[in-house]
C-alpha cells in the first residue's frame, strides 16, 4: 500500500507543477483516481451486484490455468483467442516431446502447452535479449555457433514467431540463427499473428 500510494503521488505530480491552477489539480486528481477505482472494479462489483457480469466471462480453455475466466473482451482484447489454439496445435501435435524454440517473449507457452524449450539455459539471455537488455559483453554467452548446431540436431523443433518487438530484437541480435531459419525451416501453421515453423524435410 506505501508503494502505490508514492507511484499514485508522482504520477499525480507529473500532472501539475509548480503554481499550477485549480482546474488542472483537480484534472491531475481525478486522472490518478481512475487506477485504484480500476484496480477495486471487481470487487466493488461482487458487493454491489453479486451474481451480476457487465461482461460475458468463460473458462479459458488452458488447464494449466486452472479454470481462469476472463471477459469475451478481454480474451479478444489481448489475443488470448490465438494463444488458446496455438497452445492446442502445441498439445496435440506429435512427436510430443519435441521442443519449441521461442522467437517471441512470449514464456508462457511452453509452460501452457508442457513441451520443453530447445534453450533451457540460455532462457535468462534470451529473454533479456527480447526486450533488449542484455549487456553486449554477456552476448556471447549466448554461444550463437552451439545454437545453429542444436537447431541443426533437432529437427523436430517447433519455432514461434509472433511480429513484435521483442521477436524483431531476437531476430536482430542472432543474425546468424535468422539466416538459417530462412534457409532451413518451413511454415507448419499460422494461427493469428503467430507462425509456427519446423525445419524443411531432406
Amino acid at each position: 500500500m506505501p508503494l502505490l500510494t508514492v507511484v499514485l503521488f508522482r504520477w499525480y505530480r507529473l500532472g501539475v507543477g509548480t503554481g499550477a491552477s485549480l482546474r488542472r489539480k483537480a484534472s491531475a486528481a481525478a486522472v490518478t483516481a481512475l487506477l485504484p477505482l480500476w484496480m477495486i472494479a471487481p470487487v466493488a462489483q461482487g458487493v454491489v451486484l453479486p451474481g451480476e457480469e457487465f461482461a460475458p466471462h468463460r473458462t479459458l480453455d488452458l488447464p494449466a490455468t486452472g479454470g481462469i475466466t476472463l471477459s469475451d473482451f478481454d480474451v479478444k482484447w489481448n489475443h488470448i483467442d490465438q494463444l488458446e489454439k496455438v497452445v492446442t496445435f502445441l498439445r496435440t501435435d506429435t512427436p510430443r516431446d519435441s521442443p519449441v524454440f521461442l522467437l517471441t517473449n512470449e514464456w508462457m507457452i511452453p509452460f501452457l502447452s508442457q513441451r520443453k524449450t530447445l534453450f533451457p539455459e540460455r532462457a535468462y539471455y534470451l529473454f533479456l535479449l527480447g526486450w533488449g537488455m542484455l549487456p553486449e559483453v554477456q552476448r556471447e554467452r549466448l554461444d550463437v555457433d552451439a545454437m545453429l548446431q542444436r537447431l541443426e540436431d533437432t529437427p523436430g523443433a517447433i519455432l514461434i514467431f509472433r511480429p513484435d518487438l521483442s521477436s524483431f530484437r531476437l531476430l536482430a541480435g542472432l543474425p546468424k540463427v535468422y539466416q538459417f531459419v530462412v534457409e532451413k525451416y518451413e511454415v507448419v501453421t499460422r494461427i493469428g499473428a503467430y507462425v509456427l515453423f519446423r525445419q524443411k524435410e531432406g
